[in-house]
């Protein structure tokens, strides 16, 4: 791939990972109790994310693994790491919201 392509999955990975923000941000700063039609709509919002964030991931890993490049190996996997610990942290929230 070549370093325009490089950069092209680095803002769709970057567009991703606001989108997931954008949805912590709502659990976090509305202190009053929420309507389940709004969490369940942010919970739709939610659930591609994570698919769209492991197919980017996956094709700067494939990248990264290409170069045996081991501290850029690790830097990727901690990135994965920190989206799926929001991401599920996230759900878990607005899952206890509805319940």
């Amino acid at each position: 791939m070549s370093d325009e392509q490089t950069k092209a999955l680095r803002r769709s990975h970057g567009d991703v990972k606001r989108n997931l923000t954008r949805i912590i941000k709502f659990v976090y700063t509305h202190n009053k109790p929420k309507d389940e039609i709004a969490v369940q709509q942010r919970i739709h919002e939610l659930e591609p994310l994570l698919d769209k964030f492991n197919d980017i991931q996956n094709q700067i890993e494939t990248l990264i693994f290409d170069f045996d490049n081991d501290d850029a190996v690790e830097k990727e996997d901690s990135e994965r790491e920190e989206f799926e610990s929001k991401y599920y942290e996230t759900l878990a929230n607005f899952l206890q919201q509805i319940s």
